[in-house]
């Protein structure tokens, strides 16, 4: 599933229409910066020390693919955002961090 935005409008009738539309690399680069920069605090020593070897793994899979993101798509509509593991207590756009 292509990461995209829901957007919905409401008519001066009152008729509703929703629209998908996919993420500009612009729109990518946000969240993908946004995550990273929320995740920072738990990669410095006095919180990482506090991860269970299990979340350390976790952690960096998620940090790496994100990272990875310009060098592993071409085209906005491909992009694959990973999901935020469980335990991570950041703010991220639920919709797009899918995995899917």
């Amino acid at each position: 599933m292509p990461c995209t935005q829901k957007t919905t409008h409401k008519d001066k009738d009152g008729n509703i229409t929703e629209t998908e539309e996919v993420l500009s690399w612009d729109e990518i680069r946000f969240w993908r910066d946004h995550a990273l920069f929320s995740s920072d605090h738990f990669t410095r020593s006095d919180r990482w020390d506090d991860l269970t070897s299990q979340q350390q793994t976790e952690l960096k899979a998620f940090r790496k693919t994100l990272r990875d993101i310009p060098q592993t798509y071409s085209n906005e509509e491909d992009v694959i955002f990973p999901v935020k593991p469980s335990w991570l207590n950041i703010d991220v756009n639920d919709y797009i961090f899918t995995g899917e």
